[in-house]
């Protein structure tokens, strides 16, 4: 009877949700990580989490890449905006990692630390790689310094702030581990 073998009907959706990201349908791929989850939150079924946790993590790994993919240009005014899109993102995005720990499934624990970390980590980088900002280089001359010492200066003040985030990914890294 279909409630006796819960968790075939789980399995399915998850295979199914595989085979269309197999075949580069990115949507109905989402559709069925959707209702994999879906169908373990209504049935309460024990042998249906595995799944459930495996397809969540899915749903989520789609967010982490736009986040990723979230880059700092411009001048500072838009730089600062889309540091703080970056960083209302990195919550966000975290908080749904943190959602697959209550599967209890220890490899999807261990896979959504180990991304938190990477989250981290990302939001670093994307401080160090911001370009120099047109108004910076042109306040050297007021300065007195050269475009190259003001870039410096404003390189090294993200520096600053990457680092205590880096040592947020350092620490979800380190749990993960232990």
């Amino acid at each position: 009877s279909k409630t006796l073998h819960r968790d075939r009907i789980t399995e399915a959706y998850l295979r199914i949700g595989k085979a269309y990201e197999k075949m580069g349908k990115e949507l109905d791929a989402m559709k069925y990580f959707g209702k994999t989850v879906k169908e373990v939150a209504k049935s309460g079924d024990e042998k249906s989490v595995p799944y459930g946790a495996e397809a969540q993590f899915e749903l989520v790994e789609r967010r982490f890449k736009n986040f990723s993919d979230l880059v700092i240009t411009g001048s500072v005014k838009q730089q600062k905006k889309g540091l703080v899109k970056k960083l209302e993102a990195l919550k966000s995005v975290e908080a749904s990692y943190k959602e697959i720990l209550k599967f209890k499934q220890l490899d999807w624990t261990l896979a959504s630390l180990f991304r938190i970390g990477a989250l981290y980590q990302n939001v670093a980088e994307t401080f160090v790689n911001a370009p120099c900002p047109k108004e910076i280089k042109q306040s050297a001359r007021d300065l007195d310094m050269t475009v190259e010492e003001v870039c410096e200066e404003y390189v090294a003040l993200l520096e600053e702030q990457a680092m205590s985030i880096e040592d947020k990914a350092v620490t979800a890294y380190e749990i993960t581990i232990s």
